[in-house]
């Protein structure tokens, strides 16, 4: 009877020490950890070692992102993972699931390294609305982007506005057979737009330069006269100013108007009352203009071979590149160009030029030009210094870096990415 009692005790100890057992067991798959990066910034294609713990050694149970953007994973062991960095990521948090689990590790810093070149729409000489290459132009000049990335093209030889969405699709917004006449859509007439640009409430500013005046476009499609009447070369109110070819427009953030008037070797000043005022200083015939965020004006000089900048306010103007006709980057004061005509401003203060006859894009970044985009005259899209254009002539930049060109004698609208 005692050695039943002592089984049966035996019995239930051993009973609890497995349930214990079974408690306690920490056998469960680890959690996986990540801990670093490394190197933590460079360009597209960059190989980078992602550290931590418990990975496994399975790719097909491992994704990364780069700023929510996939990456290939390569090898896998279970503290590293060999990854690459994909086109365009830029800069953002590095991102591990590994087999479900979310992982969030450091930063990586995304180095821009070369600008590729493509053709948002156009092909060749005439008019027709389109899906990309389906569309055409007639040497498109002067162009600007609106808040939804639409682009809007000065189209002179068609005497049209045009509208490309971001899909390449091009329409005409605005204009039709040649004239002067103010109205809606279709109705109203250019007589060779050559620039235009956009307020922050959607409306569209032109320099309509063979009626020598100043046309405003609201955002549904109506055009008005701001400021100009015949060629001539007086300031006033409306159609008592006179314009000689304006071929250059820009949009102060304060919705000032600013006019290259070509002929008259003037910057004009627009207010919203249509009231045109001038600058003191002459120049030479005068083409691109912009305006950064201090109300500061830039605008080309083609003839002189220069970028100048000048200031209502204080009433200075001052060279800020260019030392005569050539094709020269490096300090703005050596630099060269040949016949530069559009230019626009981005985010950094850096400006974009057309280097007409030299077939480039160049950048005025602080005190140094480079050569950003272009090479000999032609139409080859590709990477920056080997894609060719065919006489430019206008630029615009839009809120993320992306540059917009009227490859003018291409009759094409290209786009510039820099990745």
């Amino acid at each position: 009877m005692k050695n039943s009692i002592i089984k049966i005790g035996l019995f239930f100890m051993l009973i609890v020490m497995t349930s214990c057992s079974k408690d306690d067991d920490t056998s469960a798959t680890p959690v996986a950890m990540l801990s670093s990066i490394n190197p933590t910034s460079g360009p597209k294609n960059t190989l980078v070692t992602i550290n931590g713990s418990n990975f496994g050694t399975d790719p097909g149970k491992v994704q990364v992102f780069f700023n929510d953007k996939e990456a290939i994973v390569g090898q896998v062991r279970n503290t590293k993972i060999g990854t690459t960095v994909p086109v365009g990521a830029y800069t953002g948090k590095v991102k591990v699931i590994v087999d479900g689990t979310e992982l969030t590790g450091p930063e990586f810093d995304y180095i821009l390294s070369e600008a590729i070149v493509s053709t948002l729409a156009g092909s060749r000489e005439g008019f027709v609305d389109g899906i990309g290459t389906d569309a055409r132009f007639n040497r498109p000049t002067g162009l600007a982007i609106d808040s939804n990335g639409d682009v809007f093209v000065a189209d002179p030889r068609n005497h049209r506005i045009r509208k490309i969405t971001p899909d390449g699709t091009a329409t005409t917004f605005s204009g039709g057979t040649k004239g002067d006449r103010d109205g809606f859509g279709s109705a109203a007439q250019f007589n060779a737009p050559w620039d235009i640009d956009i307020d922050a409430d959607g409306n569209v500013y032109v320099a309509d330069s063979g009626n020598h005046r100043i046309r405003k476009i609201s955002p549904n499609g109506n055009v008005i006269t701001l400021a100009g009447s015949t060629q001539g070369n007086s300031d006033g109110r409306g159609t008592e100013a006179q314009f000689d070819a304006p071929i250059g427009i820009a949009v102060a953030p304060n919705g000032i108007v600013y006019v290259a008037d070509a002929r008259n070797g003037l910057i004009r000043r627009v207010d919203q009352e249509g009231y045109v005022t001038s600058s003191s200083g002459n120049f030479g015939i005068v083409s691109g203009i912009a305006v950064d965020q201090e109300e500061n004006v830039f605008f080309t000089e083609p003839n002189g071979h220069q970028i100048w900048k000048i200031n209502f306010e204080n009433d200075t103007a001052v060279v800020i590149a260019g030392s005569g006709e050539g094709d020269v980057d490096g300090h703005v004061e050596g630099a060269q160009f040949r016949y530069p005509k559009g230019l626009d401003i981005d985010a950094e203060g850096d400006i974009y030029v057309v280097d007409e006859q030299n077939q480039k894009i160049k950048k005025v970044s602080g005190d140094q030009v480079i050569t950003y985009a272009g090479s000999i005259e032609g139409s080859t899209d590709g990477s920056g210094l080997d894609a060719q254009f065919n006489h430019p002539f206008g630029v615009t930049v839009d809120t993320h870096g992306i540059v917009y060109v009227t490859d003018t004698s291409n009759h094409r609208i290209r786009k510039i990415i820099q990745e």
